[in-house]
């Protein structure tokens, strides 16, 4: 693959979370869509993006939220990479019904828990 896409792990010879190494490199491509210039191929700045470091100052124009996700996505720690389930249950990627469904989710569970604490209440 090409070097600007891929994570230090795999340079390395690390296949062991493979996954992972995928979430990064899409990471990466939307960390140059979002740039809008190419990714550097080697060199500090190459260094600097596998170390965490993005270039918040050509990031400036996104959302935070997106900037978390692309912190996330190109984490240094394999570990600590978001799976693909889990970017796809976070609020970026969720389309309107089911952040709406989302939402009527934590009200009806905070609806209920205080039902069952007035119930307590009463019972007791």
């Amino acid at each position: 693959g090409d070097p600007r896409y891929l994570p230090r792990e795999l340079l390395l010879e690390d296949f062991s979370h493979l996954p992972m190494a995928d979430v990064f490199s899409l990471g990466a491509t939307v960390l140059e869509m979002a740039v809008g210039e190419s990714l550097p191929g080697s060199g500090p700045a190459w260094q600097a993006l596998r170390d965490g470091a993005l270039p918040t100052d050509r990031l400036a124009h996104c959302g935070e939220q997106l900037k978390s996700v692309l912190r996330w996505m190109m984490h240094p720690n394999v570990a600590q990479r978001p799976t693909a389930d889990e970017l796809l249950r976070h609020p970026l990627f969720r389309s309107e019904v089911e952040a709406e469904l989302h939402r009527e989710r934590l009200i009806a569970s905070g609806l209920q828990e205080k039902l069952a604490q007035v119930l307590r209440d009463k019972g007791g």
